[in-house]
């Protein structure tokens, strides 16, 4: 976290306590989510697994563990349909499968 956020660390333990999930993981990405929404200009899933986070990168399991309850709450927090859910799930679905999938043939 300190890595990732710095100083701001402590800002995303205190939305980390204000958080009412069981599952302390799920409730630590929400927590850097809100951090990444309110000051990182975060705007959709893809801001958030790939540029702010780098999950899709570096933590790709992370990633299918944490979409539902991310686009839950962006759900929560935009007041987005669920079209739009529809649509970033399917972007995020197609980002895991070209990085999880690939071979070392010559096209």
């Amino acid at each position: 976290m300190v890595t990732n956020y710095g100083k701001q660390t402590e800002s995303i333990l205190e939305s980390y306590e204000s958080l009412k999930d069981t599952d302390k993981y799920v409730r630590m990405a929400k927590a850097e989510l809100r951090f990444g929404i309110d000051y990182e200009m975060v705007q959709n899933p893809m801001d958030f697994f790939i540029r702010r986070t780098g999950r899709l990168y570096f933590d790709i399991d992370s990633v299918r563990d944490l979409i539902e309850p991310i686009l839950q709450e962006f759900k929560a927090i935009y007041k987005v349909d669920d079209a739009q859910i529809l649509a970033w799930r399917e972007t995020l679905q197609t980002e895991l499968e070209e990085h999880s999938n690939f071979s070392l043939e010559r096209v």
